[in-house]
């Protein structure tokens, strides 16, 4: 399992992962307008046309806004263009960031866990 830490503009940081055809994508710290457009060119950058999953560990992204949320859909677009049926996981997210996937009815494009659980 390979190990990077991309650096984020204004000190933040988030940890990449790579296990076999697997991205995860780790201790982000918010994901909002300001850094939504760094966040998806170092994930396009880590993402190698084999990968097959996108996990992304919302845990510690609060609030997440519609910039966000584009990303998001941004990535899973691009991901799906290189494999027509990979997937993008979003694991832990807040009851807030479930509100604006129910709302944007964008809870059906993405496989939502909270620890391990599918919801």
């Amino acid at each position: 399992m390979e190990k990077l830490v991309a650096k984020r503009k204004g000190e933040r940081r988030m940890k990449l992962s790579r296990r076999g055809s697997t991205l995860a994508v780790s201790e982000l710290h918010g994901l909002a307008r300001l850094n939504a457009p760094d966040f998806r060119s170092e994930i396009t950058a880590a993402l190698p046309a084999a990968t097959r999953e996108v996990e992304l560990d919302l845990s510690g992204v609060e609030p997440l806004d519609c910039a966000a949320l584009g990303a998001l859909l941004a990535l899973r677009k691009q991901l799906r263009g290189q494999n027509a049926g990979s997937n993008v996981g979003l694991r832990n997210p807040s009851p807030s960031t479930r509100r604006l996937l129910a709302l944007t009815r964008a809870q059906a494009l993405f496989e939502i866990s909270a620890d391990g659980q599918t919801c």
